[in-house]
């Protein structure tokens, strides 16, 4: 029952050693709109090597201005590693960080969300899923998190 009042905004959730993050910037949402909401990341047209975030220059082959945008949110994906934040002061804790590698090429980290603790494993599949993650000043602010694919 705790759980669903914290989840609720009934409850505070006590311990909270962070500083509350400020606001979304409307101005670096603009600009990052294909990284952000699309979920793009650069793929070399030199040697095929798929990074995230987008770069300029490939860190494989080092060939700089030969990217193309390639969208990983619809790529199936897997836990290469997690950390578990008990002091993050979300609802859901402990906040689980995971670096996951898409199906493809390129890796990113990301919040994960709607696990069980003790399911969690590297290797494990998952799916991206554009979420909330916090509000501030009545504006919220979406992120992608990643879930577990679910049979």
């Amino acid at each position: 029952y705790d759980e669903y009042l914290r989840w609720r905004g009934l409850m505070t959730v006590a311990g909270v050693r962070r500083p509350t993050p400020g606001g979304p910037s409307a101005s670096a949402l603009w600009r990052e709109t294909d990284r952000v909401i699309h979920l793009y990341g650069s793929k070399c047209r030199k040697c095929g090597y798929v990074q995230f975030p987008p770069q300029r220059v490939c860190v494989e082959c080092h060939a700089k201005d030969e990217m193309d945008n390639v969208r990983l949110s619809d790529k199936p994906a897997t836990v290469f590693t997690y950390a578990m934040d008990y002091i993050s002061g979300t609802t859901d804790v402990p906040l689980v960080i995971a670096v996951i590698n898409f199906e493809g090429g390129g890796r990113m980290l990301s919040m994960m969300t709607d696990r069980e603790i003790d399911e969690l494993s590297m290797g494990m599949a998952v799916e991206m899923s554009f979420r909330k993650i916090r509000s501030a000043g009545g504006i919220h602010n979406y992120y992608w998190k990643s879930t577990p694919v679910r049979a």
